[in-house]
């Protein structure tokens, strides 16, 4: 993934590798729910965060915190809970 809004080329990046817990909104979740067979609703547990561990490409850390977070909220089915941005992966 890339910060595509801080507009520089991706050789003045640096790579970050990031660590998310996210959740379905709540909109999403009734979606989910209520297209799902009566059988099935009980087989996912909501309150259970997803975990998604992924390298990103951006200028600073706050970039790259603000760019997984844009990421998985741009659609408005998941809402960012954590992220944490961990240490300069390949960079200056």
């Amino acid at each position: 993934m890339e910060d595509i809004n801080d507009n520089l080329p991706t050789e003045g990046k640096r790579y970050y590798m990031s660590h998310s817990e996210y959740f379905y909104s709540e909109k999403e979740k009734d979606k989910i729910y209520s297209s799902m067979p009566i059988s099935m609703r009980n087989e996912i547990n909501f309150s259970e965060p997803m975990k998604l561990s992924q390298l990103v490409c951006a200028s600073n850390l706050e970039k790259a915190r603000e760019a997984v977070k844009n990421q998985l909220e741009k659609e408005g089915r998941f809402i960012v809970t954590k992220c944490r941005i961990d240490y300069l992966i390949v960079g200056d």
